[in-house]
């Protein structure tokens, strides 16, 4: 193994100061917080994700009375702040003879159902409005959409997060060069 040739001509500086520059602990801080800002935020994501998805399994535990419905009518809705419009089935179906027309919690464009169309759903029998159609993918696409927007922000934040703090005390630059002959 070849011995470094060290330069005894240049005066020695500490590691720290060697390249004039050191850990700029404010940057540090700074990425730290606003790291943890966008957890934060993406944890909404997340727990919208997670409340909707919960109050599906809800309704489908309560709802246990199985029928066929007929889609009666795609209803219209337009939104407030754009020129999309979403498609709501709207339900009919008998139940103790009576007849209910319940709407669907969710709307998808291009619509889901087709009027006319018969559905099998389940009802609350203590409650023949509430409902729950299990042939009903909307609501689990934005439940997987907001929990996949919000878990891969929460990840990404957490890898740069943890990179930041634990390289937290290393100069930006290495600068120490040896020389082997």
């Amino acid at each position: 193994m070849r011995k470094p040739i060290i330069d005894d001509t240049k005066p020695y500086d500490s590691y720290e100061t060697y390249d004039g520059s050191k850990p700029n602990r404010k940057n540090i801080r700074a990425n730290v917080i606003l790291m943890l800002v966008i957890m934060l935020f993406c944890s909404v994501f997340v727990i919208v994700a997670l409340v909707m998805y919960l109050g599906d399994k809800k309704r489908e535990k309560i709802c246990t009375e199985k029928l066929t419905a007929v889609v009666c009518e795609n209803r219209p809705r337009k939104s407030s702040d754009s020129d999309s419009v979403t498609y709501q089935p709207i339900f009919e179906y008998v139940y103790n003879d009576h007849k209910y027309i319940t709407g669907s919690k969710t709307a998808s464009s291009p619509a889901e159902f087709s009027v006319g169309e018969e559905v099998e759903l389940y009802i609350d029998p203590d409650d023949p409005t509430t409902i729950y159609v299990p042939s009903e993918k909307t609501s689990f696409w934005i439940c997987c959409l907001f929990g996949g927007i919000g878990g891969t922000g929460m990840l990404i934040s957490l890898i740069i997060l943890l990179v930041t703090i634990k390289n937290r005390n290393k100069p930006e630059e290495e600068l120490v060069e040896m020389q082997y002959y």
